[in-house]
């Protein structure tokens, strides 16, 4: 077997390339995980007087959010920005839902139903794979048994809704509308999307002539700008919410963190004005 170096084409040339291109926006993501570490420290108690679902729920948002930025910026680091359009997605469909729960009338059930929906899914796959690995049946067994009471209680019909949307049993689209994302919705999501559903393939590769296609191989600055950008404000969102929640107390945090979504988004508006910065 070859010992082959995993990477691109003028992967090193381009990455610093990308990095003076975009360095300032670069610097301020790192400033925004800087202030976003701060939120919910190791070994912090959060979320007193709140359910162990709840608190369970709001610490792997967290966690969550934290993850993706990281993987969004390397990959914008390295000048996959048509990818990391993937993440920023996550992001996105992962804050839709925590600003859903702040603004629900039970708060404590939608932070519950949310952790059930991944084992939900989690059934509705063994389901699929079981054939093929029956020692896995026992395990699927007891899932079952620990979900069938949820399953009475929202009913037959609506469970398979609720396994597909989760606990707003609501579309994503549908959900948007509900809590005045629509405008966020319309604008960024069919963007994100594209690289999940296969219908940006025109950004993979172009004719040059009748009988010669280019491929995009290389790293380059697409979207690059427009994923940092955009993950730092997911990001300082959600934190926004989670501090509301959790009665944090960072304010002051926050309070910075909107500086550097703007400052952001300065960065980003003078440079497509081809103002120096």
């Amino acid at each position: 077997m070859g010992n082959h170096l995993v990477a691109l084409p003028y992967e090193e040339e381009n990455r610093h390339h990308i990095r003076s291109e975009l360095g300032p926006l670069f610097d301020l993501a790192k400033t925004a995980w800087g202030l976003a570490s701060l939120f919910i420290a190791e070994q912090g108690k959060i979320g007193v007087g709140r359910s162990h679902y709840f608190n369970w729920c709001m610490a792997a948002v967290f966690a969550k959010q934290m993850r993706l930025f990281v993987a969004n910026y390397r990959l914008c680091e390295g000048g996959l920005g048509l990818e990391a359009l993937s993440l920023c997605r996550a992001m996105f469909e992962t804050f839709v839902n925590l600003k859903a729960l702040s603004q629900s009338n039970d708060q404590e059930e939608y932070a519950r139903l949310w952790m059930i929906w991944d084992f939900a899914n989690d059934e509705r796959m063994a389901h699929k794979i079981i054939d093929n690995h029956p020692d896995g049946k026992a395990k699927l067994n007891e899932l079952g048994a620990s979900l069938a009471a949820e399953k009475a209680k929202i009913g037959e019909n609506r469970w398979k809704v609720f396994v597909d949307h989760g606990p707003s049993q609501l579309n994503l689209r549908a959900l948007c509308d509900k809590i005045e994302l629509t405008d966020a919705y319309k604008v960024f999501y069919p963007l994100a999307s594209g690289a999940a559903h296969g219908y940006d393939l025109v950004s993979y590769a172009r004719p040059i002539s009748d009988d010669q296609i280019q491929t995009n191989l290389s790293p380059t600055l697409d979207f690059v700008d427009t994923n940092l950008a955009t993950s730092i404000a997911v990001v300082r969102d959600t934190l926004a919410i989670l501090n509301h929640l959790l009665s944090l107390n960072k304010e002051k945090e926050l309070a910075d963190l909107t500086k550097v979504v703007e400052a952001a988004n300065t960065f980003i508006n003078k440079r497509q004005k081809g103002t120096t910065v």
